[in-house]
């Protein structure tokens, strides 16, 4: 992953603070690699959706949440929803990141609407996770078009057979 951290985009602060929710240890160990790449301050992981919504409701609000679907004992979905229906202002309006495996448009479009701000499918390139997280932390967030055209090229890749 060396080479694909290079030439990364960065975050526009020094003080952006991230919360990854995954329960694979390896998917948490590579996004924290992206992100502190990217510049990321501070990087909270969460194994699960308990834990997760822990740290969220904690003291400090992160600036940014990446979170699997496919959980135990709380799912993606009830991670979104508690975060978006929190009375706390500035949390329940964090830019919400899902990640899954799944390319199924009900499963995606159903992460949406429960509050997600967008949904990228497993596998990425780290170059264009990098992008469009950067915009989504420096408030501009991607077009539909943009989003459209992420997902289309993970799933490229994920077509591709494997050396």
């Amino acid at each position: 992953m060396g080479k694909a951290l290079d030439n990364l985009a960065k975050f526009d602060s020094n003080n952006v603070c991230i919360l990854v929710i995954d329960d694979d240890v390896t998917t948490r160990t590579l996004l924290k690699k992206l992100l502190a790449a990217m510049g990321a301050a501070r990087i909270w992981e969460a194994a699960d959706g308990i834990e997760g919504l822990e740290i969220a409701f904690g003291d400090l609000t992160p600036d940014l949440i990446l979170c699997d679907l496919g959980m135990e004992p709380i799912d993606g979905l009830a991670v979104i929803g508690a975060i978006r229906a929190t009375g706390k202002t500035h949390l329940s309006k964090v830019p919400l990141v899902v990640f899954t495996g799944s390319h199924e448009k009900a499963i995606l479009d159903g992460a949406l609407n429960a509050g997600a701000t967008g949904v990228i499918p497993k596998p990425h390139t780290p170059r264009d996770l990098a992008k469009y997280l950067c915009g989504l932390v420096s408030r501009t967030k991607p077009s539909s078009d943009d989003l459209k055209e992420f997902r289309d090229a993970a799933k490229q890749d994920s077509d591709e057979p494997k050396p």
